[in-house]
């Protein structure tokens, strides 16, 4: 079984067995969301009409669970997988069958990784986003702030992925992907901060300033207050070319000869012309 909430909602090999209703979607990614948990009929509910809900509320959200369950046991092996609960329902999820869970083991395994190895497992966490969480989704007012919560874990990994290719050195291959999260993203500190860096690591110091500056006016212009005392300090070390901003060193190559061992003496080597010319 894998389950996908990383972007279009998806069950089943290829997509096979994701329902089209509206509100089966709406339940069966709320289940998802709270996989191997029992969720309330009330949040639901709250999920499905907000605080609207209409007289035949609970034989509807029935309905809709019978026919979630009935579509997900050809995958199951004829097991029960949505399973109903005191005052709810619970989704088994196995390991490994839902994406959500994938992305977090691999950000969890780069937290003991050394940097070349954490980037590597962080890349591979991202790769699993196909687009916005949940973005194929009508959702209500409990998805949304799901939807919300993944996004912001989405983006917490991406800036320690890029802090981790900046600790490597690699700035220069960070440019394009970092100007593209700040255009994307032009109130979030970090990632003006991350492209300072890089831009004042490739020479281009100006630019780096400038960053600071766009950041600011952007700030100001949605309400919000002053710049952190951390990105004023960044400001002034580029000012001052501060060399803890210069890039990490490069690892000198190793230079290993290969020692060849003495070979013994073929016999023929040993053998005078006179042998020889009696072999």
């Amino acid at each position: 079984m894998i389950f996908k909430l990383l972007g279009a909602l998806s069950v089943g090999h290829r997509g096979s067995l994701t329902p089209t209703a509206t509100k089966q979607r709406q339940v069966l990614a709320l289940l998802l969301v709270n996989a191997n948990t029992t969720v309330h009929q009330a949040h639901l509910m709250e999920e499905l009409w907000e605080c609207s809900p209409p007289a035949h509320a609970i034989a509807a959200l029935q309905t809709y669970v019978m026919h979630l369950r009935k579509a997900l046991r050809p995958l199951a092996g004829g097991e029960t997988r949505l399973r109903t609960r005191r005052g709810g329902y619970e989704l088994v999820v196995n390991d490994g069958e839902l994406d959500v869970d994938l992305f977090d083991a691999l950000a969890r395994s780069a937290g003991t990784a050394d940097p070349g190895t954490a980037a590597e497992l962080l890349r591979e966490a991202l790769r699993l986003w196909t687009g916005p969480a949940l973005v194929d989704v009508t959702a209500g007012p409990v998805l949304r702030a799901a939807a919300c919560l993944l996004t912001r874990r989405h983006l917490d990994v991406v800036g320690d992925r890029v802090d981790l290719d900046l600790a490597l050195g690699r700035h220069h291959d960070l440019l394009g992907e970092l100007s593209a999260l700040v255009h994307g993203h032009r109130t979030t500190e970090r990632f003006t901060a991350q492209l300072m860096i890089a831009l004042h690591r490739c020479g281009r110091r100006v630019d780096a300033l400038a960053a600071f500056h766009r950041l600011r006016q952007a700030i100001t212009e949605d309400g919000g207050g002053p710049l952190s005392r951390s990105l004023h300090e960044l400001y002034s070390d580029i000012l001052s070319a501060d060399p803890k901003l210069d890039p990490p060193p490069t690892p000198r190559p190793t230079l290993t000869l290969d020692v060849v061992p003495r070979q013994r003496t073929c016999p023929m080597e040993r053998t005078s012309p006179k042998e020889w010319a009696a072999i």
